[in-house]
């Protein structure tokens, strides 16, 4: 199985104890979310004072950020580590973390979608909602202050932190540094039965076009009476993506193939139950980040994967070993690879116990706490 590389530097002797006092900036909801809060826990449990700052999408991300980043300003200028996690859609984020810059912090910076740091910054300046004025933020004002904005966080970042080396790499080759890896961590597996025991196929996660979500729901028309089993969609499209979601759910309602929209799960643990009782967890990703969170969590509960060829994918799994990958966008390659791991429980069973003993071992939240504390004392 391919294993996330890390960076093989050290602090000299023994691995770096915990800071004192941390500041941790991230979004409110999503992965990220997850990811950052997961890790300030347990760096808090090896006795941190971690502080959150939370950003919050909407409203006016640039007003919002300076008014919280001055009300913890004595946390910030006191911290032994600044931590940032931001992708391409965190404008409230990226925000938060430019004013803490402004207030002399150096931060460490995890870029989830590296190497772009986060997509139309100086959208922010104003408060948007749909219809003309997000068309003139985006469109209009971004375009002339992105590339100053993301300059000052660029020149103040002191560490630059990926998921995967693939993702390390880009990031050198787009002129960053230091890189480090910090391979994900994960909770621990919640599945109570073996993949040949359960009766859904999954798809998880956030819905928009790159997802491929389309191309699952053209697959499961053609073969989903012949699985067996039971299609359940959870995610959230977002405004951005609404329409497609839309449509996407609207044909599924009208098939005889059985499925279920379950939508946005708000509660952690309901969402890992979902993929914890799938028997199929299917990623038909067009393209991807460096890493996905719904991979992570599918290897860690131990089930049969089907993904595409895509980084978060190929990086973490071995088709035929620990997962069936197939082309993007190949409806029929996917639809024939649905139908063989359907009828084949065993096949299944093989893929997912292979993943979570590879899982077992390196998706960990204590394993990533403690590169990410390598990552601080760089």
């Amino acid at each position: 199985m391919s294993t996330p590389l890390v960076d093989t530097w050290r602090p000299p002797g023994r691995r770096s104890t915990a800071p004192r006092r941390v500041v941790v900036i991230r979004p409110a909801v999503g992965g990220i979310a997850f990811v950052a809060g997961a890790g300030a826990d347990v760096v808090r449990a090896r006795g941190s004072d971690v502080v959150e700052l939370v950003g919050q999408e909407g409203g006016s991300p640039a007003l919002d950020g300076a008014r919280k980043v001055w009300a913890h300003r004595r946390h910030i200028r006191n911290a032994d580590v600044v931590h940032v996690e931001v992708g391409v859609t965190a404008v409230s984020t990226f925000w938060l973390a430019l004013w803490a810059c402004v207030l002399g912090a150096r931060p460490v910076t995890v870029l989830h979608d590296g190497p772009v740091i986060v997509r139309a910054p100086g959208s922010g300046l104003i408060r948007t909602r749909s219809g003309r004025r997000d068309a003139v933020a985006h469109k209009l004002l971004a375009p002339l202050i992105d590339r100053p904005l993301r300059a000052w966080l660029v020149r103040r970042t002191r560490t630059w932190v990926t998921l995967t080396e693939r993702a390390r790499r880009e990031v050198a080759a787009a002129g960053l540094g230091p890189v480090v890896v910090v391979p994900l961590g994960a909770d621990p597996p919640t599945a109570t039965v073996p993949p040949s025991a359960c009766t859904t196929v999954v798809f998880a996660g956030f819905i928009s076009p790159a997802k491929g979500l389309d191309v699952l729901v053209d697959a499961w028309e053609a073969v989903g009476e012949a699985t067996g089993l039971r299609l359940v969609v959870v995610g959230d499209p977002g405004r951005q993506h609404a329409d497609y979601a839309s449509g996407l759910r609207s044909r599924l309602s009208g098939m005889a193939a059985p499925s279920a929209w379950e939508g946005w799960v708000t509660e952690e643990q309901a969402f890992h139950a979902a993929i914890a009782d799938a028997a199929i967890v299917v990623l038909p990703y067009r393209a991807s980040n460096p890493a996905s969170g719904i991979l992570i969590r599918a290897v860690v509960e131990g089930r049969a994967v089907l993904g595409t060829a895509v980084p978060a994918v190929e990086d973490f799994v071995d088709d035929g070993v620990s997962a069936s990958v197939v082309p993007c966008d190949d409806v029929g390659a996917l639809a024939r690879a649905l139908l063989e791991l359907a009828r084949d429980p065993s096949a299944r069973d093989a893929l997912g116990a292979a993943a979570g003993s590879w899982a077992s071992r390196h998706c960990t939240w204590p394993a990533y706490a403690g590169h990410l504390l390598d990552a601080w004392a760089r």
